[in-house]
């Protein structure tokens, strides 16, 4: 707990986590032990054709891996995350080796599965889609004079302070440039401390609206009626930012700072999305003032047919054939 928490020397952190990793495979081993005595009873209740695995951690991969056995079923092994992110050099090729007997692999993005295929080889890339009443979205009317609100949403993780004042210092210098109508920006999100005390410095230059994570159907409401999405990521990564698809289900334009990897550009330019990608304080401004003088005009529509190709449905008919591929595989 100590280790988790931070409170430990760095040193004694890193070899705690080395033994967890050595000889359990995990550093989650509390969590994956108080599973254990369900493992059986799942198995028998249930009695699963295939048991699906999600990295995040290793334990969760273990834990997936005793069900399967304890069923006598394949396992598949997934990768929400990024492995090489997420697991130190050293452990790689061990614990590749420990959850190499997966009778197939999915991952939430081209970018996940290519970090991983030098330890695990290819896998089925199945992005998380989005839910199905996004379809019926109603395109806000455009506002009959610049009385309403110009409307900015800031959503999920803010990463790092370094991100935060990026975003602020390109949404100081956006204001600093003409004299403007009324200017929202409505933050939602787990960070909503952080991007509170953020934000703090442009309370007065427009209305600062702060949320914790919302439900699906108010988040839903609120990235639809946005005239933007903004949303940052840390750069120099190749982090997938499933958000990415949400937000394209939403049909308004969307920021990322500093800019999103050329996957995330590829499925925004697949669907008719509008992606705009400022690397610096200066381009966000820019960016800020293009869609500032567009935001009485009509968006552009996307393409609904091609968009529904992100929505679960498919995504959920693309997952069951990798899933019955794998039980085929080892009838």
């Amino acid at each position: 707990q100590k280790q988790r928490a931070g409170r430990l020397p760095v040193f004694l952190s890193k070899a705690v986590v080395a033994f967890h990793y050595l000889l359990y495979g995990g550093v989650f081993t509390d969590w994956r032990a108080g599973t254990k005595p369900f493992w059986r009873p799942l198995a028998d209740t249930f009695k699963p054709d295939v048991v699906w695995g999600i990295f995040g951690n290793t334990d969760a991969w273990a834990i997936a891996q005793g069900i399967a056995r304890e069923a006598g079923c394949p396992w598949v092994r997934d990768i929400k995350d990024q492995w090489t992110a997420f697991i130190p050099a050293p452990f790689r090729n061990v614990l590749a080796r420990r959850f190499g007997d997966a009778a197939a692999a999915t991952a939430l993005s081209q970018a996940n599965a290519d970090a991983a295929a030098p330890w695990f080889g290819a896998a089925s890339v199945i992005y998380s889609g989005y839910p199905p009443e996004l379809d019926s979205v109603t395109q806000p009317a455009p506002p009959e004079n610049n009385e309403a609100p110009f409307t900015l949403v800031l959503v999920g993780a803010t990463y790092n302070q370094e991100l935060l004042n990026g975003l602020v210092e390109g949404l100081t210098r956006f204001l600093d440039t003409a004299e403007r109508g009324p200017v929202e920006l409505v933050y939602a999100g787990t960070d909503a401390a952080s991007a509170s005390r953020a934000l703090a410095p442009l309370q007065g230059r427009l209305r600062v609206d702060i949320h914790n994570q919302l439900s699906l159907p108010d988040f839903s409401r609120l990235i639809q009626g946005a005239h933007a999405n903004l949303y940052v990521r840390m750069p120099k990564s190749g982090w997938w930012h499933h958000k990415i698809v949400e937000l394209l289900a939403a049909r308004r334009p969307i920021v990322c700072y500093p800019g999103e990897i050329d996957e995330a550009k590829r499925m925004a330019e697949s669907v008719g999305g509008r992606l705009e990608n400022p690397a610096t304080p200066d381009a966000l401004a820019q960016t800020l003032e293009r869609l500032w003088r567009d935001r009485t005009a009509p968006q552009p529509a996307e393409d609904s047919s091609r968009l529904k190709s992100l929505g679960w449905p498919y995504r959920a008919d693309r997952l069951a054939e990798t899933l019955g591929g794998a039980c085929r595989k080892t009838a």
